[in-house]
């Protein structure tokens, strides 16, 4: 079994970053707005049975659930590039209680049917029928080294420009903050935005590797 990462890390930008800091909330994606087409959606469509279940699963569990997309892996320069604005980003790193900690993601190269066929020949729905499907993604995208939490949105912050938040503190820990390539904000700053917290939180600037196609920490 593979081992659960000790710090799950959170790509984003750098305005994003600081409302993250500043009010210690991070932002619960709608399920109906991430950016993979494929979401919910690993089972195979060419039975109209499981396609018309995997819709309804995906619209009933979008009203209800969101998801925080964490990735085991800060260093890949295709994380940098997609999440945290072509690296002129942030990328923070939190540690979980145990019984919180995000699960991983599953990648396929090819749909399955089974889960969906189950619930249509009305078997009893299990939780992890649910897990299975929000946590299963086409290989493509296996580069990002996924972790996701199912966040239930009635217990999560809502502002007032529709965006759901969930706050950070004891059980979802800061620990870290990476500043990108090409991110203009000094350690200086960032410490700044972190002057109200308690526990120390490491700031690290990154460059290049000089012999790998990664993101490293610059030496000081």
């Amino acid at each position: 079994m593979a081992e659960i990462p000790d710090v799950f890390y959170y790509f984003t930008t750098v305005d994003s970053a600081k409302d993250d800091i500043k009010n210690r909330h991070i932002k619960i994606s709608e399920i109906s707005k991430l950016n993979d087409p494929f979401e919910f959606y690993c089972e195979d469509f060419s039975d109209e049975r499981v396609k018309n279940g995997s819709l309804y699963l995906k619209k009933s569990v979008s009203e209800k659930y969101g998801i925080i997309c964490f990735s085991e892996d800060w260093q890949h320069p295709l994380m940098w590039a997609h999440y945290a604005n072509r690296s002129t980003g942030i990328c923070l790193g939190f540690k979980f209680q145990d019984n919180l900690k995000p699960r991983k993601v599953k990648y396929v190269k090819s749909r399955t049917r089974d889960t969906i066929e189950r619930i249509n020949k009305g078997q009893k729905t299990k939780p992890e029928d649910l897990i299975k499907i929000y946590s299963t993604k086409f290989d493509g995208w296996s580069y990002e080294k996924e972790y996701r939490s199912l966040i239930e949105l009635d217990h999560s912050d809502k502002n007032e420009n529709g965006l759901y938040f969930v706050e950070f503190g004891t059980a979802i820990k800061l620990v870290e903050v990476i500043l990108g390539l090409a991110c203009n904000i000094t350690p200086s700053e960032v410490q700044i935005w972190l002057n109200d917290y308690e526990d120390h939180i490491k700031i690290s600037e990154t460059t290049i590797s000089l012999n790998e196609f990664k993101i490293i920490k610059k030496k000081h």
